[in-house]
């Protein structure tokens, strides 16, 4: 049997050795100043402060919910089974410091043993693991039979488990424990409790762990609820998983290596046409991703406020809206996003039902695209995250905070699943009951993450596969097999306000958990963790068996030095980190990040725009191979062939106002230029160059393609790109003035051409504004044509179909020749209230 303390791995954390005993209350005061109603642990630790075995701090504060040593867990377990405990000087580290009598009659009874070297460790932190065995010893339980098993603590917590005596909030067996958990147990086996839930060693061991009732799940949610309360709301934390109905099987294949080439070419063919035509421009594919404006080669769907219009487009000279889809609940929902198959589409929005969020999700049958049909209606409780479209499935993620407020009795915490409707049955059911609830470990937060999948080649009678996990989802990513999820993990300063723990900026980090997809199953598989946080979605990639990652750590502010890192983990086997590399760009962070093939590019800054290329051919040795430092920064990578890619950015002047700047290698915010476009030449790894730059406008020149990828048309066969772009002028530059912004003279479109030997040429400026009025108020100072409030002649999205280019805003859709972008029609898009426009047939 391993001996006391020998497989600690807990982090070893010093905490304040002062005496518990020397602080004695002096009167049998209920409750510490810091005991909430809601403290998990509130009685247990009532208990021993009425026994006189712990007593607290000076200021009248117990902290529970700090981490507890060995010292003190030492001094509250002989506290509970020894009278009059004495000793001193019995290991090199313990003297006759005040916890000594405590540690050394624990010694001599043989409840512990200290480390080879001879020392104790007294202020080092311990786990659940290890303290199973001096509970086990201290109040001499007779042990479960001992089996033949690598793991040297079962027989340990199989006879706390036989006591129902491990506390709920425990998930895993390296835990560190806490000061109300200690407290908890301790209570537990001096008074036999047997009334309250316990967890089981395959609980704490398994890689998804069960609830097994509704009173577990109930005292998990006021434990949570209790600690949730004490940090910042809304920090993205661990999952549980709830069983859900319908068929969850499939598995993950090896994932395939997606060709740099294939990324180039956004266009595709269209079912009932010769033309190829554009789509959304996404991270992966075969992977689509919802948008506002979509286009199957003849026609383009628009969501328009909360509505969704369908354009017949082609041919371009005859335009017209031929449908208005507007839902039974119009009043209430507002369409976010929107996929479309060749007879499907697919829109999902938010409505808000007595102060609850709720994700909507609305099938058209469009086989008839003047006569669009709703066929099906999904609800799920929650907030919609983000969704994703493989082949004839499309994958939900979405947020849910119940409501558990008041929550009285075992029996109601059924109330807390999340709930789904269907219109298929026309119930709204509960995904599933208390038991079977699954969660992930090392994590918990009182909100629920729901996963769930819908079909698209059987609208009507399609199965939806769902699971719901308890916490909350931030960013993520899907290849063809995979779906990821990442969350922040945060660790706490311990020493700030006990109402508030503020989050330790440097202690971030972020944990993967990895689900199979395959004909809309979703199969969880595995949990990574990494330092840091994300950028986007853009940090994360698979690339066959392992799935790369880059995070940034620190801040400016302070003593934190940001710092930039890449990891590379085992697909199948999450906790592996099979390579690395670290303090990429130190003193800046991360601002784009683009995965290609056998290599990353990262773009860090914070005065220069360091571009760096990595190899990741070996993930066990990944390695810097070039780096370039040039002004400004990239917002978005695109990648333009196997050896150039494109930054779209900001450009910088470090010296405006460089007298302001209080922190080295910094900028001054008015230092940030117009917007820059950069075509990167990495056909020589080591010496990566920009081949060619543009500079569009000055301060205030805005484009949505620098915080949303979807903003940009590319098509690589026709060498043509283009993004909506807002054009800000300083017209009378001020020399004693450098950090002024320039005034709105453009809103629209930019097209440009793009070829290796003469670089960018903006080929037009596509506007739906009338090119004859300035925008905003003209030289006369009356309002011509205003800029804000006007945002349906405000350009969205560029695409093609054939030879024409189409751009599209909620007031229009425009095309022109691509040959030398003359106009050949337009379409107008119907007010809201407009009548004249078919809407869709109820099923």
């Amino acid at each position: 049997m391993q001996k006391f303390f020998r497989n600690g791995t807990a982090i070893a954390v010093i905490f304040s050795m002062m005496p518990l005993s020397a602080f004695a209350a002096t009167s049998p005061a209920p409750a510490f100043s810091d005991l909430s109603e809601k403290q998990p642990n509130r009685v247990a630790v009532e208990y021993l402060k009425n026994q006189k075995i712990i007593q607290g701090y000076p200021d009248g504060t117990f902290k529970p919910d700090f981490t507890i040593n060995r010292a003190e867990f030492t001094k509250i377990v002989i506290g509970a089974v020894v009278a009059n405990p004495v000793g001193a000087n019995c290991f090199s580290d313990v003297k006759d410091e005040w916890f000594a009598k405590y540690i050394c009659t624990a010694k001599e009874k043989g409840i512990i043993e200290g480390y080879p070297d001879g020392t104790f460790k007294p202020a080092q932190n311990i786990n659940f693991a290890e303290g199973s065995k001096v509970l086990i010893k201290a109040f001499n339980l007779p042990q479960t039979a001992e089996t033949k098993t690598d793991v040297w603590f079962k027989a340990y917590v199989e006879t706390l488990q036989k006591q129902k005596a491990i506390p709920v909030s425990i998930d895993y067996a390296e835990k560190k424990l806490t000061r109300g958990e200690m407290s908890e147990m301790a209570w537990r086996l001096k008074e036999n409790i047997q009334t309250k839930p316990t967890k089981t060693f395959d609980q704490l061991t398994s890689s998804l762990p069960a609830i097994t009732s509704c009173a577990e799940l109930k005292e998990k949610f006021e434990a949570q609820d209790y600690r949730s309360n004490r940090r910042y709301r809304g920090m993205p934390m661990d999952f549980m998983r709830v069983e859900g109905a319908g068929p969850e099987t499939g598995a993950g294949a090896e994932g395939a290596v997606t060709p740099v080439a294939a990324m180039m070419n956004a266009e595709k063919t269209a079912t009932d046409s010769t033309q190829e035509y554009s789509t959304t421009n996404t991270q992966v594919v075969g992977v689509d991703e919802g948008d506002i404006i979509k286009n199957d080669g003849k026609y383009i769907y628009i969501i328009k406020g909360r509505t969704i219009r369908i354009v017949q487009a082609n041919p371009p000279d005859a335009m017209k809206e031929v449908s208005k889809i507007q839902t039974p609940d119009n009043f209430d929902f507002m369409p976010q996003e929107m996929y479309v198959t060749e007879n499907a589409l697919v829109a999902v929005g938010t409505t808000y039902e007595s102060g609850d969020t709720k994700t909507n999700v609305y099938v058209f049958d469009i086989t008839d695209r003047e006569k669009p049909v709703q066929k099906r209606k999904f609800s799920f409780d929650g907030d919609y995250v983000s969704s994703r479209r493989i082949g004839q499935q499309v994958y939900f993620v979405m947020n849910q905070y119940p409501n558990y407020v008041g929550m009285e009795g075992a029996g109601k915490a059924e109330n807390l699943v999340p709930k789904y409707f269907d219109s298929k049955t026309n119930k709204e059911m509960p995904v599933a009951g208390c038991a079977g609830i699954h969660f992930f470990p090392r994590y918990d937060q009182p909100n629920f993450l729901i996963i769930a999948s819908v079909p698209l080649d059987n609208i009507t009678d399609g199965t939806i596969k769902k699971q719901v996990y308890m916490g909350s989802g931030s960013t993520i990513y899907s290849s063809l097999e995979s779906l990821y999820i990442a969350t922040e993990k945060h660790d706490y300063n311990e020493t700030a306000s006990y109402d508030i723990w503020e989050p330790k900026i440097t202690d971030a980090k972020t944990n993967f958990y990895r689900f199979a997809l395959q004909d809309g199953s979703i199969e969880y598989k595995g949990t990574g963790e990494v330092p840091g946080t994300l950028l986007n979605q853009f940090s994360m990639d698979e690339d066959g068996a392992t799935f790369r990652v880059a995070t940034s750590k620190g801040e400016f502010w302070g003593d934190s030095t940001p710092t930039n890192q890449l990891y590379i983990l085992d697909r199948d086997h999450m906790g592996n980190i099979l390579g690395k590399i670290e303090n990429i760009g130190v003193g800046e962070k991360i601002k784009s990040v683009r995965f290609m093939g056998k290599r990353a590019y990262v773009v860090t800054f914070k005065n220069i725009d360091p571009f760096f290329v990595i190899d990741l051919s070996t993930p066990t040795n990944p390695k810097i191979l070039g780096e370039l430092k040039i002004p400004g920064y990239s917002d978005y990578l695109h990648p333009y062939d196997e050896n150039h890619i494109i930054g779209f950015g900001k450009d910088a002047d470090e010296t405006i106002d460089a007298d302001k700047v209080h922190s080295a290698n910094a900028v001054y915010y008015t230092a940030i230029l117009g917007m820059k476009i950069a075509l990167f030449d990495v056909t020589d790894v080591t010496q990566p160059k920009e081949m060619f730059k543009e500079i569009i406008g000055d301060r205030g020149t805005e484009s949505e393609l620098l915080t949303n990828h979807k903003a940009l048309f590319f098509n690589k066969s026709k060498g043509l790109f283009g993004f909506p772009i807002q054009v800000a002028e300083i017209k009378n530059k001020d020399p004693k003035n450098p950090g002024a912004s320039g005034e709105v003279v453009f809103h629209g479109a930019y097209v440009y051409s793009l070829d290796l030997e003469k670089g960018f040429q903006l080929k037009a400026k596509i506007s739906h504004f009338d090119e004859s009025k300035p925008i905003g108020y003209g030289s006369d100072g009356t309002l011509a044509q205003p800029l804000y409030g006007a945002n349906s002649l405000m350009i969205q999205r560029l695409l093609t179909i054939g030879n024409t280019l189409y751009s599209v805003s909620l007031g229009k859709v425009q095309a022109n020749t691509l040959a030398d972008m003359s106009k050949q029609g337009e379409a107008a898009l119907t007010n809201e209230d407009d009548g004249g426009i078919s809407e869709p047939v109820m099923y």
